[in-house]
């Protein structure tokens, strides 16, 4: 991969996701900036255990200035400072506590709370490539996440693991059905199975872009905390 793959390819539909599952609060949070040519739109989510699920999606970010995108109540700021090693995410923003997920399709209306997030991801391992797909390209890279969570009146210090993604082409929108699972040990594309999940029933769910989101336990190969990602196509 060349280093300028971490930045805009601009005017491609893209997508940056960056993600993470911190074992000891129990809880993982997702922020999704994505691009339909120059127009940005941003999605944040945070579920855990004994948590409502928290969430705000910005479907219009104008055009942003690189990868840092502003609206009415937000802002977040992605820098990659060295390349496929280490990436900075700041957010400050008005989010939603839902009682059910599920209102994240609907009109998302809930208790408003401030979210903010001055989160890194330094990279584990080798960075895994795309093949086989003509219509996108891009890379999945496991990632060690330290930094800090503000929602509400909480203030938390995390770190765990997670991933960054970062998609681009004709093809980021259209995928059909297919899930991804993130441990602390490496990124999997499957089917959707059942079986994956072996313990704990869906502790957060939402689907603001067509994805079903969760933090789960899977076998790793032991039983793990892992962040599930369930894409339902178009």
């Amino acid at each position: 991969m060349d280093p300028k793959d971490e930045g805009r390819h601009a005017p491609a539909h893209e997508l940056f996701a960056l993600d993470l599952v911190d074992p000891a609060h129990r809880l993982a949070v997702a922020v999704v900036l994505g691009f339909t040519g120059p127009a940005a739109w941003c999605a944040i989510t945070l579920v855990g255990v004994g948590r409502r699920c928290t969430t705000m999606v910005e479907p219009d970010a104008g055009r942003p200035r690189g990868l840092e995108v502003r609206a009415p109540g937000w802002w977040a700021d992605l820098q990659c400072l060295v390349p496929f090693d280490h990436v900075t995410v700041d957010v400050e923003a008005f989010a939603v506590v839902l009682d059910d997920p599920a209102d994240a399709l609907g009109e998302a209306r809930g208790e408003r709370v401030p979210f903010g997030c001055e989160l890194e991801w330094d990279t584990r391992g080798s960075v895994t490539t795309r093949a086989g797909d003509t219509t996108v390209d891009g890379y999945d890279v496991v990632c060690g996440v330290h930094g800090l969570v503000l929602v509400g009146d909480e203030r938390l210090e995390v770190d765990g693991f997670g991933s960054r993604r970062h998609l681009w082409g004709p093809g980021v929108f259209a995928t059909g059905p297919a899930m991804r699972t993130v441990t602390a040990t490496g990124v999997r594309h499957d089917a959707p199975t059942v079986d994956e999940v072996l313990a704990s029933a869906p502790i957060g769910e939402v689907v603001p872009l067509r994805l079903d989101r969760e933090l789960a336990v899977v076998q790793d190969p032991t039983p793990t905390l892992a962040w599930i990602e369930r894409s339902r196509g178009c």
